[in-house]
């Protein structure tokens, strides 16, 4: 795929996902999940990755508002939580609703801009990651 034709499609993506968002609001139906019940199952299934409670790093492509950290911080202790989406409105509404919480950050762009030790992403297709894992010691 052509730069052009995938900042084309990152642009539609970016505007659907503001859209959403005003249109729904912080809720599952903002990232084009059926419903609360759907987005659990999902975060469930991928956290089951996570081989320790505490002490891990996590980069979320295409992080929507951020719901993933809820799950997380349900299940784990310490961790840290990058969220990175293309769509500006998603970004700032994560950015607000977890504004307190030293341990997130959130990042408008189409790549990660830091090492851990998870990475999930829902359009993976759409985004130029590698994955790169921390080496334990």
């Amino acid at each position: 795929m052509s730069r052009t034709a995938k900042r084309g499609i990152l642009t539609k993506g970016a505007s659907y996902c503001s859209d959403k968002l005003a249109q729904h609001g912080q809720s599952p139906l903002d990232e084009d999940r059926n419903g609360e019940e759907s987005q659990v199952l999902r975060f469930a299934q991928l956290c089951k990755i996570i081989e320790s409670p505490s002490g891990f790093s996590v980069n979320d492509l295409e992080c929507g508002h951020g719901a993933l950290y809820d799950s997380l911080d349900q299940q784990c202790a310490e961790f840290a939580y990058c969220g990175i989406d293309v769509s500006e409105g998603m970004i700032a509404a994560a950015q607000q609703l977890y504004a307190d919480i030293s341990a997130t950050s959130f990042i408008v762009s189409s790549e990660h801009q830091q090492v851990a030790e998870y990475a999930v992403a829902s359009d993976y297709e759409l985004y130029e990651f590698t994955i790169l894992v921390r080496k334990q010691t």
